[in-house]
């Protein structure tokens, strides 16, 4: 049992604990542009839910990175690994806090065995739904942190402030059942949560002025991007062509697809190539060289070199390991 008045991460750690997990996974939900979609509740759009990973050892990686336009706060509970977002990679490990970007393509590069993790997700309309300047500053600890200042508060540097609102979060949504929870104390007790991340993190001194017309319209424009990218990556696709079905010049839409996804757009391309040729690879029988070009790579060489950059193998040595799966001829 939390007490109502103090926690400590361990204290915070061993109740979530004993709490009942869902067996989460990414197969399957992501869609053709690695967007993953969640049913928000309309009487709170917030969801609070303790994830556990079985199978994740086969599902980590750039072929499980994804993106959404919700946040996501996730506290580590047990295990650990390595966690990407946008281009930065990281370790975590039992009692950090993960402050997951909206839009930025994210995931778990690495992880041990058992991993089990809080996680809470939510628009920023559940936050700030009148987009008012001061209601964003709840929002601080995603959007505004200082240059070169990771998505994450490892254990020992959270303050007791954090830990007090995480368990009194956690004891009111765990404690109650579905039918009797008090969502006007929950909202309470996850703004206070937010409140209180600000000062675990180096932030900019002004808040991103950014109307929710303006983020819509990004979210929107991402959609349309990563859609064009996902259908058209085995053929020839120099950056200015996607800037034109964006409706934007060579250089903003450079600046706009970093900014959002935190991604540079050959690494992106690259990388959709390189785990669409993974995919031929291991379900169909076609040649190395075949599947280079179906996918969108020079010649059979460039795709060597890429694959082995980023899955540590070559094409040869990666169907070899999913040999028992049958291959089958497109």
């Amino acid at each position: 049992m939390l007490s109502p008045f103090e926690c400590s991460m361990d204290q915070v750690l061993a109740y979530l604990g004993q709490q009942e997990h869902i067996a989460f996974s990414v197969r399957g939900r992501l869609d053709g542009n690695r967007y993953l979609p969640r049913q928000f509740p309309a009487t709170f759009p917030i969801l609070v839910q303790l994830h556990r990973y079985p199978g994740y050892q086969q599902m980590v990686g750039e072929r499980w990175l994804h993106w959404h336009d919700y946040y996501e706060l996730v506290l580590i509970v047990s295990g650990s690994g390595v966690y990407q977002c946008g281009t930065e990679r990281f370790e975590f490990h039992a009692g950090d806090i993960l402050m997951v970007d909206a839009l930025k393509l994210h995931g778990v590069w690495d992880v041990t065995k058992e991993h089990t993790a809080l996680c809470i997700f939510f628009h920023s309309h559940a936050v700030a739904p009148a987009g008012l300047w001061m209601e964003r500053g709840f929002l601080s600890a995603f959007n505004d942190r200082s240059p070169g200042v990771q998505p994450k508060i490892k254990a020992p540097a959270v303050n007791a402030d954090v830990w007090n609102t995480f368990g009194k979060m956690a004891a009111k949504w765990f404690g109650e059942t579905s039918d009797n929870r008090d969502l006007l104390g929950l909202k309470l007790s996850f703004l206070n949560l937010l409140y209180a991340l600000r000062s675990n993190v180096e932030i900019h001194d002004t808040f991103i002025d950014e109307p929710p017309e303006i983020r819509a319209s990004r979210e929107n424009q991402m959609r349309v991007i990563l859609d064009y990218i996902a259908q058209h990556s085995h053929e020839k696709l120099p950056q200015s062509e996607v800037a034109k079905i964006a409706g934007m010049s060579t250089s903003r839409f450079r600046a706009f697809f970093k900014a959002t996804t935190g991604w540079g757009y050959a690494e992106y391309l690259l990388d959709v190539r390189t785990e669409h040729a993974a995919r031929l690879l291991k379900d169909t029988a076609r040649s190395v060289a075949d599947i280079a070009l179906a996918t969108g790579f020079s010649d059979q060489s460039h795709l060597q070199r890429a694959f082995k950059s980023r899955h540590g193998v070559s094409p040869l040595a990666f169907r070899k390991n999913h040999m028992g799966e049958t291959p089958r001829s497109e």
